[in-house]
Protein backbone atom coordinates (compact mmCIF):
# COMPACT_ATOMS: atom_id res chain seq x y z
CA UNK A 1 0.00 0.00 0.00
CA UNK A 2 2.96 2.56 1.14
CA UNK A 3 4.79 1.40 -2.32
CA UNK A 4 1.24 2.76 -4.28
CA UNK A 5 1.07 6.15 -2.45
CA UNK A 6 4.72 6.21 -3.27
CA UNK A 7 4.58 5.68 -6.52
CA UNK A 8 1.55 8.11 -6.87
CA UNK A 9 2.84 10.88 -4.81
CA UNK A 10 5.65 10.56 -7.50
CA UNK A 11 3.19 10.89 -10.35
CA UNK A 12 1.92 13.06 -9.08
CA UNK A 13 4.72 15.76 -8.54
CA UNK A 14 6.24 14.18 -12.10
CA UNK A 15 2.76 15.55 -13.52
CA UNK A 16 3.20 18.96 -11.56
CA UNK A 17 6.67 19.62 -12.74
CA UNK A 18 5.24 18.88 -16.25
CA UNK A 19 2.74 21.39 -16.05
CA UNK A 20 4.45 24.12 -14.49
CA UNK A 21 7.07 23.83 -17.07
CA UNK A 22 4.75 23.62 -19.79
CA UNK A 23 3.30 26.99 -18.54
CA UNK A 24 6.64 28.39 -18.48
CA UNK A 25 7.26 27.65 -22.22
CA UNK A 26 4.09 28.85 -23.19
CA UNK A 27 4.91 32.17 -21.30
CA UNK A 28 8.22 32.25 -22.95
CA UNK A 29 6.73 31.69 -26.10
CA UNK A 30 4.40 34.23 -26.06
CA UNK A 31 7.37 36.98 -24.90
CA UNK A 32 9.02 35.90 -28.09
CA UNK A 33 6.45 36.36 -30.41
CA UNK A 34 5.58 40.12 -29.04
CA UNK A 35 8.95 40.74 -28.83
CA UNK A 36 9.45 39.80 -32.84
CA UNK A 37 6.19 41.82 -33.56
CA UNK A 38 7.80 44.89 -32.16
CA UNK A 39 10.98 44.41 -33.49
CA UNK A 40 9.21 43.80 -36.60
CA UNK A 41 7.34 47.34 -36.03
CA UNK A 42 10.76 48.76 -35.57
CA UNK A 43 12.31 47.15 -38.26
CA UNK A 44 10.19 48.90 -40.58
CA UNK A 45 10.80 51.98 -38.79
CA UNK A 46 14.02 51.82 -39.24
CA UNK A 47 13.79 50.98 -42.99
CA UNK A 48 11.36 53.84 -43.64
CA UNK A 49 12.74 56.29 -41.83
CA UNK A 50 16.41 55.86 -43.28
CA UNK A 51 14.17 55.39 -47.09
CA UNK A 52 13.04 59.17 -46.14
CA UNK A 53 16.25 60.34 -45.00
CA UNK A 54 18.02 59.77 -48.38
CA UNK A 55 14.93 60.64 -50.54
CA UNK A 56 14.95 63.56 -48.78
CA UNK A 57 18.78 64.99 -49.56
CA UNK A 58 18.29 66.89 -46.04
CA UNK A 59 21.00 68.76 -44.47
CA UNK A 60 21.66 66.43 -41.66
CA UNK A 61 24.29 68.48 -40.01
CA UNK A 62 22.14 71.44 -39.41
CA UNK A 63 18.61 69.45 -39.13
CA UNK A 64 20.91 67.54 -35.58
CA UNK A 65 21.31 70.85 -33.90
CA UNK A 66 17.70 72.23 -34.74
CA UNK A 67 15.09 70.73 -32.32
CA UNK A 68 13.78 67.38 -33.55
CA UNK A 69 10.74 68.55 -34.15
CA UNK A 70 11.85 70.15 -37.04
CA UNK A 71 13.59 66.69 -38.22
CA UNK A 72 10.31 65.77 -37.84
CA UNK A 73 8.55 68.25 -39.70
CA UNK A 74 10.82 67.54 -42.74
CA UNK A 75 10.44 64.10 -42.63
CA UNK A 76 6.70 64.25 -42.31
CA UNK A 77 6.52 66.39 -45.63
CA UNK A 78 8.78 64.21 -47.50
CA UNK A 79 6.07 61.30 -45.98
CA UNK A 80 3.13 63.09 -46.66
CA UNK A 81 1.78 62.07 -43.59
CA UNK A 82 2.35 61.68 -40.35
CA UNK A 83 5.09 59.59 -38.47
CA UNK A 84 4.50 56.46 -36.97
CA UNK A 85 4.88 55.96 -33.24
CA UNK A 86 7.81 53.96 -33.80
CA UNK A 87 9.32 56.30 -36.30
CA UNK A 88 9.13 58.94 -33.83
CA UNK A 89 10.71 56.79 -30.85
CA UNK A 90 13.01 55.95 -33.62
CA UNK A 91 14.18 59.51 -34.46
CA UNK A 92 14.33 60.55 -30.86
CA UNK A 93 16.73 57.92 -30.16
CA UNK A 94 18.83 58.78 -33.16
CA UNK A 95 19.18 62.20 -32.08
CA UNK A 96 19.94 61.27 -28.94
CA UNK A 97 22.87 58.66 -30.04
CA UNK A 98 24.40 61.34 -32.37
CA UNK A 99 24.77 64.11 -29.55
Amino acid sequence: MACRRSAYSLSLILHKNLVMILKNLFLLEYMVISRIEKDTIRLEAIRSVSQLLTDGNLDIDNLIEEKKLNLIKELVKIKGKSLSHAETELIEEILTITK
